[in-house]
């Protein structure tokens, strides 16, 4: 029963391994979405109208620029590497 329970513990940390690198891959690829988008919520729920629209317009706008900039930066690449060389994510 100790072997299975050890066993198991072992599983559990690898895993636990790979879902921490790629938790962090999502967010180094995304930040910049994470962190606008608690923003347009609010400007949404507060600016009526107005400012559901200038909302979306907002989340477009960054969607469109985290797409066009920041995955073809440099500073991108080398985060992302970095992660992907720390958790072996590309095996």
């Amino acid at each position: 029963m100790e072997i299975a329970i050890v066993v198991s513990v072992i599983i559990a940390c690898v895993l636990l391994y790979f879902f921490i690198g790629m938790v962090l891959n999502f967010v180094i690829g995304f930040w910049p979405i994470i962190l606008c988008a608690p923003v347009c919520v609010v400007i949404g729920f507060f600016g009526g109208w107005t400012g559901a629209i200038a909302a979306l317009l907002l989340i477009m706008v960054v969607v469109g620029l985290t797409n066009s900039k920041w995955h073809s930066s440099d500073t991108y690449f080398a985060w992302s590497d970095w992660v992907e060389k720390k958790f072996n994510l590309k095996d």
